[in-house]
C-alpha cells in the first residue's frame, strides 16, 4: 500500500472538513445530527497546524487525517482521526494510527487522550488504548461516549 503523509495547511481545511463529515456520517447519523456535530465538534481553522495535523495520501488521493490539540497543562489530545469511507476496512486505519503514535512521540508526549465515537471504540481498544471514562454527548444527551488514553 504505497502512501505518504502530508502536513496539513490552511489550504487543506475544506478537504479535511469534507473527510470528517463523510467519515462520521458513514456510521448512519442523519444529516441534522451531522450538521450539529460539525458545528459543535468540527475541525476549526486555527487547529490546522502542520506539526499537529497530518493527511494520509495514497498517490495524490487523500485517505484520511488526524489532528492533535496541544493545551498547556493538559495531556496531548487527539481531536480528530477520520478516514474517508471508501478506505474504511482496508487496513488504512492501522497505517494512520502508527503514524499518529509517531507524531505524538515527536511532540514529546508520553500519553494522549481521545474521545471516541461508539462505533470506533473497538478500533481504539485494538490499537492498545485504555478506557478512562465517558463523557456525555451534546448531540445525544442519553449517550456517553468513551474517553480513552494511549500510552506511548
Amino acid at each position: 500500500m504505497p502512501h505518504t503523509f502530508k502536513n496539513a495547511t490552511h489550504q487543506d481545511f475544506d478537504l479535511l472538513c469534507q473527510i470528517q463529515r463523510r467519515s462520521k456520517a458513514y456510521w448512519g447519523y442523519p444529516p441534522e445530527i451531522m450538521d450539529i456535530f460539525m458545528e459543535q465538534y468540527g475541525l476549526q481553522p486555527e487547529m490546522v497546524q502542520p506539526e499537529l495535523v497530518k493527511i494520509l495520501m495514497n498517490d495524490s488521493a487523500p485517505i484520511g487525517y488526524y489532528a492533535f490539540v496541544l493545551s498547556e497543562n493538559e495531556p496531548l489530545y487527539l481531536d480528530s482521526f477520520f478516514i474517508d469511507p471508501p478506505y474504511i476496512g482496508h487496513g488504512w486505519g492501522r497505517v494512520m494510527w502508527d503514524a499518529c503514535l509517531q507524531t505524538a512521540k515527536d511532540l514529546g508526549a508520553t500519553t494522549f487522550t481521545l474521545w471516541s465515537d461508539p462505533e470506533a471504540d473497538n478500533f481504539y481498544r485494538k490499537m492498545g488504548c485504555r478506557e478512562i471514562g465517558a463523557k456525555q454527548s451534546v448531540l445525544m444527551p442519553n449517550r456517553y461516549p468513551m474517553m480513552f488514553a494511549c500510552d506511548l
